[in-house]
C-alpha cells in the first residue's frame, strides 16, 4: 500500500491520468511447467478410468496463481518493463519520453493511481452490524483507557470468537486508507483468539466513530518539488499485559500522507529513551528486514550513523503538535481532530462531480477539488 500511494501521489503531482484494469480469467492463462492430470466430470466419458492432461491451469488448482504471475511478469519484461527490487508487484517502463508504472494485485492491473471506496465500505460495516441508527461518537478510542486481556464474570471470552476475528480483519482492511483508526485497530487485533466481551463493545465504538465520518481519506496535493518527512513517537511500556512500548510513525511525500504504523514493539525497553530510538529507528529501515532486530544498540548505532551522515534530521515536537500521537495513544476529540488535520485526512463532501468512463475495462475519475481521494 505504501507503493500504492507513493505512486498516486507523484502521478497527481506530475497530472498523469490514473486507469484501473481486470484481466479477465486471469489464471487460465499460466503455463503449466510440469505434468497435472485432472479427473474428468462423472459421464465425460462413456466408459473406462481415464483422466486429461492440462494444457494450461486452472482455478482451483494451486499452481494457478503462481503459474499467472511468472507469465504477466515475463510477458511485461519481453515488452521492455522493469520489475521494482522494492516491490515486486511494481513495473515501470521508460521508451521516447513515454513513462508507465504498473502495480499488480493478482488480477487487478493498476496504472500511476489507485481507487479506494473506503466511504462504501465503512457504510457496509455499519450496516451489516445493524448500528446504523446508533449515536456516533468523535473518537475511535477513549483517552488513557487501558484494554485488558483477563476474563472476568462481568467480562466473559466471546463465545463465538468467529465474528469478532471477522469484524477486526475487515477493520485492518479500512486502516490502508484511514490511519485515525490504526492504533485503534491495532489495540484490538491482539486479541484475536481470545476476545472478551469488552473487546467487543470497543469494536463496536469505532463502528460508531465511522458512521459519523464515512467519508474521511487522504488528500494528494500538487506540489512543486520532492522532498520527505516523518514523524515518530513511542508510548513507553503503553501494554498493559507485556508492558511493551508502542511505536507509531507517519510519512510524508511532499506534504501528502503515504505511509503510517501503529504497532507494539518486539521487545521491552528499558526506558522513555530507548523506546524512542526503537520507534525512530523503525522508520528508517526495511521493515521486512529488520523486523527481528532485537539489540537497543543496532538501532542506536543505524540512527546515529544516518544522522551523521545528514540523511536523517532530527528535531524536538512538542505534545501538542506531534501527529504521531494518533498511532500511539487514545486522544481526546480536540487533540484527535487537529491531528487529522496535520495528517491531511480531510471529510469527503458532495461538493464535488464525479465523472466515471468504463471502456475496455478501465475505470478513470475527476474531480473538480484539484486531488483524488483515497
Amino acid at each position: 500500500m505504501v507503493t500504492v500511494r507513493c505512486l498516486l501521489n507523484v502521478a497527481v503531482s506530475q497530472a498523469w491520468p490514473i486507469f484501473q484494469l481486470d484481466v479477465n480469467n486471469a489464471f487460465l492463462y499460466g503455463d503449466l511447467d510440469e505434468d497435472v492430470y485432472m479427473r474428468p466430470p462423472e459421464g465425460y466419458f462413456p466408459s473406462g478410468n481415464k483422466v486429461c492432461k492440462l494444457k494450461k491451469s486452472l482455478y482451483g488448482l494451486k499452481h494457478a496463481p503462481r503459474q499467472w504471475n511468472a507469465k504477466l511478469t515475463s510477458t511485461l519484461i519481453e515488452n521492455g518493463f522493469n520489475q521494482s527490487k522494492s516491490d515486486y508487484s511494481l513495473f515501470t517502463k521508460s521508451d521516447k519520453g513515454i513513462f508507465l508504472a504498473l502495480l499488480v494485485y493478482a488480477d487487478d492491473i493498476i496504472i500511476t493511481g489507485y481507487l479506494s471506496e473506503s466511504k462504501k465500505v465503512c457504510f457496509g460495516l455499519v450496516t451489516e452490524y445493524g448500528m446504523l441508527a446508533c449515536k456516533h461518537v468523535d473518537t475511535p478510542l477513549l483517552s488513557k483507557l487501558i484494554i485488558s486481556n483477563e476474563a472476568t464474570t462481568n467480562d466473559p471470552v466471546l463465545e463465538n470468537i468467529t465474528d469478532y476475528q471477522k469484524l477486526m480483519g475487515k477493520l485492518i482492511y479500512l486502516t490502508n486508507t484511514r490511519p485515525d483508526i490504526s492504533y485503534a485497530v491495532h489495540s484490538l487485533s491482539q486479541f484475536m483468539h481470545s476476545p472478551l466481551k469488552s473487546h467487543l463493545k470497543i469494536a463496536f465504538k469505532i463502528l460508531r466513530y465511522l458512521k459519523g465520518c464515512p467519508g474521511f481519506g487522504i488528500h494528494f496535493m500538487k506540489t512543486s518539488g520532492m522532498f520527505l518527512k516523518a514523524f515518530s513517537d513511542a508510548d513507553w511500556a503503553k501494554c498493559s499485559v507485556t508492558r511493551k512500548s508502542i511505536t507509531g510513525y507517519c510519512i510524508f511525500l511532499n506534504n501528502s500522507l503515504i505511509s503510517w504504523k501503529s504497532k507494539k514493539q518486539n521487545t521491552l525497553s528499558k526506558s522513555y529513551t530507548e523506546a524512542e530510538y526503537r520507534a525512530l529507528a523503525s522508520v528508517n529501515t526495511n521493515l521486512v528486514f529488520h523486523e527481528r532486530t532485537k539489540h537497543l544498540e543496532v538501532d542506536l548505532h543505524f540512527v546515529r550513523e544516518n544522522i551523521l551522515k545528514a540523511v536523517v534530521k532530527t528535531i524536538k515536537v512538542d505534545s501538542a503538535n506531534q501527529i504521531a500521537d494518533v498511532f500511539t495513544k487514545g486522544l481526546g476529540t480536540v487533540q484527535h481532530k487537529f491531528f487529522l488535520e496535520k495528517l491531511g485526512a480531510y471529510y469527503v463532501s458532495l461538493c464535488f462531480s464525479v465523472l466515471v468512463m468504463k471502456v475496455f475495462g478501465y475505470i478513470w475519475l475527476e474531480w473538480k477539488d484539484g486531488g483524488p481521494f483515497l
